[in-house]
């Protein structure tokens, strides 16, 4: 099925694949070893299974591949405003240095309070790093 991937948990895979052999009505036993996958699929060969419990399964197919569909935008979704707030969060850091940086430049020739006036720091940021310059 063109859900299947790599991701998709083992215990499922098998069904998954059988559930979709089985909708062309061509099988070939032999790609399937789970026990209740050879059950089901012998079930279909007997044609023992209604019309009902076959549309069934249809159903069930579609919702699985619908919910692999939600997860998967969700799963994007979220690595999208992951990825938007690492950037942020870079920005910030990349802002906070360069500001650091400028009011160390700053403290042999201006004060404290001049300092953290310009640069946004507060006094005693500015004077932690007149006390680690020196």
């Amino acid at each position: 099925p063109k859900y299947l991937n790599d991701e998709t948990p083992e215990a499922w895979r098998e069904w998954l694949l059988a559930i979709n052999d089985s909708l062309d009505e061509e099988v070939d036993e032999t790609h399937y070893h789970k026990p209740g996958v050879q059950k089901i699929l012998t079930s279909i060969q007997k044609n023992t299974l209604t019309p009902e419990d076959l549309a069934r399964m249809k159903d069930e197919y579609s919702e699985e591949i619908l919910r692999r569909e939600e997860w998967d935008k969700a799963e994007k979704q979220g690595r999208a405003k992951g990825q938007e707030e690492g950037r942020k969060e870079g920005r910030e850091e990349g802002a906070k240095t360069k500001t650091l940086d400028i009011a160390r430049q700053l403290l042999d020739v201006l004060d404290d309070h001049t300092i953290a006036r310009k640069t946004g720091l507060t006094v005693k940021e500015v004077a932690q790093l007149r006390l680690e310059s020196q």
